[in-house]
């Protein structure tokens, strides 16, 4: 398998095993997930582990690495924090939002974070996200959204 974490100078270790997921084989959405907190990753983790929906075929804690796991990866599904770091060009969460949506149009991105300000949350659904949820006060609402996506994706 490919490692899914470059080290490149913006990744972090992820310390979360792939094999925990149901094989991407038998689930028809493929997930990405990109936070810079590891604690959040294994969270988001530990919730799709339990719907058994979905299977994750990778994780990023930055831009860069975020941009090489979707574009390896083709998700159906990127759960993406606005609080990453960045590059030159792409700054955030939102600027790589912006590319996934110009890029692989197809995928959905359901937007992640404790930037609870309205105004993100306007910018975010205007730029293409499916969801905006902020982690502190919606993230219950997660497994609800994926059903969502993956009635979407498989044509119910």
């Amino acid at each position: 398998m490919k490692n899914l974490m470059p080290n490149t100078p913006l990744s972090y270790p992820i310390p979360i095993s792939l094999s925990q997921f149901p094989s991407v084989e038998t689930t028809k959405l493929k997930v990405v997930v990109v936070d810079d907190v590891l604690m959040m990753r294994e969270h988001v983790a530990e919730l799709l582990a339990d719907t058994g929906m979905v299977g994750i075929i990778g994780f990023a804690a930055d831009v860069r690495s975020a941009l090489e796991t979707i574009q390896d990866g083709k998700p159906n599904l990127v759960i993406l924090d606005i609080s990453i770091p960045g590059t030159a060009e792409l700054r955030n969460g939102i600027d790589v939002l912006k590319w996934i949506k110009r890029t692989l149009p197809n995928v959905y991105v359901v937007m992640l974070t404790n930037l609870n300000d309205p105004l993100y949350r306007e910018r975010c659904l205007r730029a293409g996200a499916y969801a905006f949820l902020d982690k502190s006060s919606e993230f219950e609402k997660l497994p609800e959204i994926i059903g969502r996506v993956l009635n979407l994706v498989s044509g119910a």
